[in-house]
C-alpha cells in the first residue's frame, strides 16, 4: 500500500476511535441521566455525579496515558483504552445500584483518555507535517460527529429496547470494529518496528524537550493557561446556554435548533481552523480562535435581537471546539515531539480543572446576580486571557535558544 493510502487509512481509524469512544462516552451522558433517575429513583444531584466522575477519571487518565505514550507504542495504549471503554459500557448495562454505575463511568473516563485525542495527536504529529492542522482537525471533528450521531443512536435504542440494551449497543462497535482496526492500522511513525517505537536510541533522535525541560519553559505554562481558558469556556457556556436562551425569550423548539446548529458547525469549524493553522501556525490560529470566541460571547449579550443571533451562532459554533485540535498542535510546535505524550498529559490536568469548574462558576455568578449577563462578560474575559496566553507562546526553536546549554555531565 502506498504511503498516502496508509496515511488516510490511519486518519480514518483515529477518527473512528474519537467517534466511537469519545462521541459515545461524553456526549451520550445527558441521554441516559433522565432514564436512570426514573429507573432507580436517584436524585438529580446524585445522578449528576456520574459525568463528574467521568471527567475526573479522564483527567487522571490523561497524565498516565501521556507518560505511557513516551514508553509504549500508541497502538497498545489505544487498544487498552478502547477495551476499557467497551467494558465500561457493559458494566453500566448490568448495574443494579449506584456504586457499579459509578465504577462504569470511572472506567469510561479512563478509556476515553487512552483511546482518543492524546494518542491520536501524537500519531498525527508524527505522520503528518505539511497538513498536520487539517488532519488533526478532521480527527478531532470525530468527537462532534460522534456526539450528534451516537446520541441519536442511544436515544433510539433506549426508546425501543431500553437503556441496558443501549449501553451494550455502544460497546459492540468498539469491540467488533474499532479494536481490530487499531491493532492492524495504528503505528507511531510511517516506518516503525516495535523495538524502534520504544527504544531509547529512537527517542533520542526525535526533536523536542524532555518533560522537565518542557515544564521549565514559558510556553508550557502559557499552554496550560490557554487550555484552562478553553475548558472553562466550553463547560461554562454550553451547560448554561440553553437556560440563557430560554431566559431571553426563545422557545424550546428554537433553542433546540440553535444548539443543533452550534454542534453541527463545531465539526466544520474544527476542519476550517485546522486548515488555517497549516498556513499561519497553531499559535496564531488559536489566538484568532480565542478572539472570535470572546467576541461571540459579547454578542450573546444582545441575543434578544435575531440579527445578532444569526451572527452569534455560526461564530460560536465554528470556534468553540477548535482548540481540541489546535492545543495538541501548539504543544508540538512549542515543545517538540520527544516527550509529547507526557507534556500533553500534564496539559490535560488544566482541561480537567476547567471542565469541573466552568459550569459551577457560571451557576454561582447567576445565583449572585440572577442573570447570565455578568457570566458572559466574565467568560469573554476568560477567552481574551486565553488569546494573550497563546500569543505569549514561543516555538520550540526559540525556546531551545533560550534554554541553558546542557552540561557535559548531563550528556554522559
Amino acid at each position: 500500500m502506498k504511503k498516502e493510502s496508509k496515511q488516510w487509512l490511519l486518519v480514518a481509524t483515529l477518527l473512528a476511535a474519537v467517534f466511537l469512544v469519545g462521541g459515545s462516552g461524553y456526549n451520550t451522558v445527558p441521554v441516559f441521566l433522565p432514564v436512570l433517575v426514573k429507573q432507580f429513583g436517584w436524585s438529580r444531584v446524585r445522578v449528576s455525579m456520574l459525568p463528574s466522575v467521568l471527567a475526573a477519571s479522564a483527567g487522571l487518565g490523561y497524565v498516565v496515558v501521556g507518560w505511557l505514550l513516551d514508553r509504549v507504542a500508541a497502538r497498545y495504549v489505544m487498544v487498552v483504552g478502547a477495551l476499557i471503554a467497551g467494558l465500561a459500557f457493559i458494566v453500566a448495562s448490568r448495574a443494579t445500584s449506584f456504586a457499579p454505575m459509578m465504577v462504569a463511568y470511572a472506567l469510561l473516563g479512563l478509556g476515553i483518555s487512552g483511546a482518543t485525542l492524546i494518542p491520536a495527536s501524537l500519531v498525527v504529529a508524527s505522520w503528518f507535517r505539511a497538513r498536520r492542522g487539517l488532519v488533526m482537525s478532521i480527527v478531532a471533528a470525530g468527537a462532534s460527529a460522534g456526539g450528534m450521531l451516537m446520541t441519536v443512536f442511544a436515544g433510539h435504542i433506549i426508546g425501543r429496547w431500553g437503556w441496558r440494551v443501549a449501553y451494550v449497543g455502544l460497546a459492540l462497535p468498539i469491540f467488533l470494529i474499532l479494536v481490530p482496526l487499531l491493532v492492524s492500522v495504528v503505528r507511531n511513525r510511517p516506518v516503525e518496528t516495535e523495538m524502534q517505537s520504544v527504544s531509547p536510541k529512537r527517542s533520542a533522535e526525535i526533536d523536542g524537550f524532555e518533560t522537565g525541560e518542557a515544564v521549565g519553559t514559558r510556553s508550557f505554562w502559557m499552554i496550560m493557561v490557554a487550555q484552562l481558558c478553553f475548558s472553562l469556556s466550553v463547560s461554562g457556556v454550553l451547560v448554561h446556554l440553553v437556560a440563557y436562551l430560554v431566559e431571553v425569550g426563545y422557545t424550546a423548539g428554537s433553542v433546540a435548533l440553535i444548539m443543533a446548529s452550534i454542534f453541527g458547525l463545531n465539526a466544520v469549524g474544527k476542519v476550517c481552523i485546522g486548515s488555517f493553522a497549516d498556513v499561519v501556525g497553531a499559535r496564531i490560529a488559536l489566538f484568532v480562535n480565542f478572539v472570535l470566541e470572546a467576541i461571540a460571547l459579547l454578542l450573546a449579550l444582545q441575543e434578544r435581537n435575531v440579527a445578532v443571533l444569526i451572527v452569534f451562532v455560526p461564530v460560536l459554533g465554528s470556534v468553540l471546539g477548535a482548540p481540541i485540535a489546535l492545543v495538541p498542535l501548539l504543544i508540538a510546535e512549542c515543545t517538540g515531539l520527544k516527550r509529547f505524550g507526557s507534556v500533553s498529559g500534564l496539559v490535560g490536568i488544566a482541561s480537567t480543572v476547567g471542565a469541573i469548574l466552568g459550569s459551577i462558576i457560571v451557576g454561582r455568578i447567576f445565583d449572585l446576580t440572577t442573570n447570565y449577563a455578568s457570566a458572559l462578560l466574565v467568560f469573554s474575559g476568560v477567552a481574551f486571557a486565553g488569546a494573550f496566553a497563546t500569543l505569549a507562546c514561543r516555538t520550540y526553536r526559540m525556546e531551545r535558544l533560550r534554554s541553558p546549554v546542557p552540561s557535559l555531565a548531563a550528556e554522559v
